[in-house]
C-alpha cells in the first residue's frame, strides 16, 4: 500500500541522490561541490527514514472465532458477536 510518507520519502530521497552526484552533471568549485554533496547524502537519509515512517509499524494480531468467524482481538476470551467462549480459554 503506498501512502503520502512513502511519496514524500521517496521525492526526498531522489533529490538527495541527485544533490550528492552533482558533479556528474555540473562542474563547479570545490567548496560548492562539497556543500551540495553533503547536502544530498542529508537529503537521501532524510529520505529513507521519511520512507520509514510510512511503513506499518506492526501487524494486529486477530483471533477468528470457531463458530461465526467473526475476528477478534488476540486476547480475548470470548467472541465478541456471538459470545462463545474460545476452547483455549477453558484449559487454563
Amino acid at each position: 500500500m503506498w501512502n503520502t510518507r512513502k511519496t514524500i520519502g521517496v521525492i526526498t530521497g531522489g533529490a538527495g541522490v541527485f544533490f550528492a552526484r552533482i558533479d556528474v552533471f555540473l562542474s563547479l568549485e570545490k567548496t560548492l561541490l562539497f556543500s551540495l554533496n553533503a547536502l544530498g547524502m542529508v537529503l537521501a537519509l532524510a529520505g529513507i527514514a521519511i520512507y520509514a515512517t510510512g511503513m506499518p509499524s506492526a501487524l494486529k494480531r486477530f483471533k477468528a472465532c470457531p463458530a461465526c468467524f467473526t475476528k477478534n482481538d488476540a486476547a480475548a476470551v470470548a467472541c465478541k458477536k456471538c459470545k462463545k467462549i474460545f476452547p483455549e480459554a477453558t484449559s487454563e
